[in-house]
């Protein structure tokens, strides 16, 4: 862990991520921080970018939190959590022969949240684009599986397209 030490003579620890000294709220030095709290534009702190840049469980989990839990897609637009009560998560769970034996009846009846979105590549990986938040967004299930099936017709047409002109090739050197 790096330290600084600044014009008042006291020794910060730097943040892991952006390099600052990270200080307590009377601005006293933060022993045993490694992380700042300092939230960049996207609202993000350095943790949480660390966290998405590291793993997808993290990308997804920040790109929630980034778009508040809204589809990204302009035509819908709609909440991705959806509040429903205990027998309907175990339907989706475990499935409904599960809740038709009555297993699900142990324990109070409560709402759970569901959540029902993906975290999308704007521009696919296989299209050149990246991991960085920049090109992640959050889309409701309905709309992810529509972008897919878009992302797979034009990933078709492409290698067809390939293809014809590979055998054309093949037919003009004969």
């Amino acid at each position: 862990m790096a330290y600084v030490t600044l014009d008042d003579g006291l020794t910060y620890p730097c943040c892991r991520g952006c390099g600052q000294p990270i200080r307590r709220k009377d601005g006293k030095p933060a022993r045993g921080r490694t992380w700042c709290s300092v939230k960049d534009e996207d609202e993000l702190s350095c943790a949480d970018r660390y966290l998405a840049e590291r793993s997808s469980r993290g990308l997804r989990r920040v790109t929630f939190k980034r778009d508040h839990g809204v589809c990204a897609d302009p035509a819908c637009g709609r909440e991705c959590c959806i509040e429903v009560t205990r027998e309907e998560a175990m339907v989706q769970v475990y499935g409904r022969w599960y809740v038709r034996q009555g297993y699900w009846r142990h324990g109070p009846r409560f709402w759970r949240e569901v959540f029902h979105w993906q975290a999308d590549h704007i521009i696919s990986l296989e299209e050149g684009g990246s991991r960085e938040m920049s090109n992640v967004q959050t889309l409701c299930e309905p709309c992810h599986v529509r972008k897919t099936a878009e992302h797979a017709r034009r990933r078709a047409m492409r290698r067809r397209q390939e293809r014809i002109a590979a055998t054309g090739q093949l037919a003009l050197d004969l």
